[in-house]
């Protein structure tokens, strides 16, 4: 019990840290749609949500860093003619603001599906995750089937492609579906929830699994790889993407943006970029550079 009060608190900290953050951000926050519009053929907005580590994340100096914010600051080097300005705001925001115009890009480790889709444009993929079920030791998790017969319970947010995967399973399996517990935690204390109570169970990346274990220690929670099968619930969710406006500024921002992304595969900047953060090369295959998705 003391550790996991301490690991709260450390939690804690961590949200009161990112909340103080987004609010010393807000007045520029607000003013993002004026730059927008006032310098709209170089000054380019990109909104984050400031998490989750080790792609988006907020340093002791409230800078914004990680993986996603190296990529696209590197994107925007080779842009001469733009200027980036990150933003920090929450996901809802991110997603709400790029449509509104309040934000050009929207910059958070997103991943596709078909209902997104429909109100954003998709860039070239920067990054392809690899994908695992965390679990607690005593109930190792090899496969959805496998959890549902246990009677497991999956514990994530409403808005990720890893909670649509399982309720997709569901839809598969209604005679013996994973039952699901909706949360907005942050990862920390979702993995806290899983070494409490051993018959919950997550889907998180690797690099997001082994920086929290790095982090916290969570010496009753295993990783262990999806199946094939399993990894067909999440389709094209493991492949990270920036998203655009679905109209002609959008459209036009985006292919300079995945002219870019491309360059970057090709010249391998990506691979050095993914092997600097997560220790090993999740750069996308040549075929996912040779149209967009929408």
């Amino acid at each position: 019990m003391n550790k996991l009060t301490k690991r709260l608190s450390l939690s804690l900290v961590s949200l009161l840290f990112l909340g103080g953050c987004a609010l010393a951000d807000s007045g520029a926050s607000s003013t993002a749609s004026s730059a927008s519009s006032e310098a709209d053929s170089a000054t380019v907005v990109a909104g984050t949500g400031g998490m989750p580590p080790p792609y988006v994340t907020v340093d002791n100096q409230n800078n914004l860093t990680g993986y996603d914010i190296d990529v696209i600051k590197e994107v925007f080097k080779r842009l001469p003619d733009r200027e980036l300005k990150l933003e920090l705001t929450d996901i809802p925001s991110v997603l709400t603001g790029v449509n509104t115009g309040n934000y050009d890009i929207g910059v958070n480790n997103f991943s596709y599906n078909e209902e997104r889709a429909q109100n954003y444009l998709y860039s070239y993929p920067y990054n392809n995750a690899k994908y695992c079920f965390i679990h607690h030791k005593d109930n190792k998790i090899e496969s959805l089937d496998q959890a549902a017969q246990a009677g497991l319970t999956y514990i994530g947010d409403p808005s990720t492609n890893n909670t649509a995967a399982v309720k997709k399973y569901n839809e598969d399996h209604p005679d013996k579906p994973i039952t699901i517990e909706y949360s907005d935690a942050e990862i920390p204390v979702k993995y806290q929830q899983i070494e409490a109570d051993p018959k919950k169970f997550a889907i998180d990346d690797y690099p997001i699994y082994n920086l929290n274990q790095e982090n916290y220690h969570y010496d009753q929670l295993e990783a262990h790889p999806m199946s094939d099968q399993d990894k067909d619930y999440l389709n094209s969710s493991i492949l990270a993407y920036f998203l655009f406006a679905k109209n002609d500024k959008g459209q036009a921002l985006r292919d300079e943006v995945n002219q870019v992304l491309k360059e970057m595969a090709e010249d391998g900047t990506i691979k050095k970029l993914t092997e600097e953060h997560f220790g090993q090369d999740q750069t996308p295959a040549k075929e996912h550079y040779e149209k967009p998705l929408n």
